[in-house]
């Protein structure tokens, strides 16, 4: 997975960016940084051979959905913001599953988790960042 970044001067990650590939050839592009003004209002967007999906910022909070057809057909969903107040439906939902004797929820296994973040540690790896509990390895060893 290539990945490239720098630190920023106070010390911090101030720039990443990573091409991700999945199994099938499959890409995205993630980028984020601190030296330029990306405002949390901008757009994600997934474009695929049959649609493109966006999320008008902030992306990274529940919000509005819109899917362009490739035909131009265009749906939407409007949800109002919350912000950061969706953290009660994930203390629900550890609730219920504590209810039901689960260790995990099925929304999204452990497995998972521990999938993005060794993407996220080896993307990590390869912009150089090591923490200071760890020795250096190289990208792709972990």
């Amino acid at each position: 997975m290539p990945a490239a970044g720098r630190p920023h001067p106070a010390g911090v990650d101030g720039q990443a960016s990573a091409l991700l590939l999945d199994p099938h050839g499959n890409q995205g592009l993630v980028h984020t940084t601190l030296f330029s003004d990306t405002p949390a209002t901008a757009t994600a967007t997934v474009a695929g051979t049959h649609a493109t999906l966006s999320l008008p910022g902030p992306f990274h909070q529940p919000g509005d959905i819109a899917l362009t057809l490739r035909d131009g057909t265009r749906l939407g969903h409007t949800e109002g913001r919350t912000g950061h107040d969706a953290l009660p439906f994930e203390a629900a939902e550890v609730a219920r599953c504590i209810a039901a004797g689960r260790l995990q929820t099925p929304l999204r296994p452990l497995a998972d988790s521990a999938t993005t973040l060794r993407a996220m540690d080896d993307i990590r790896r390869r912009c150089g960042i090591v923490f200071p509990t760890e020795s250096p390895q190289p990208p792709g060893t972990a």
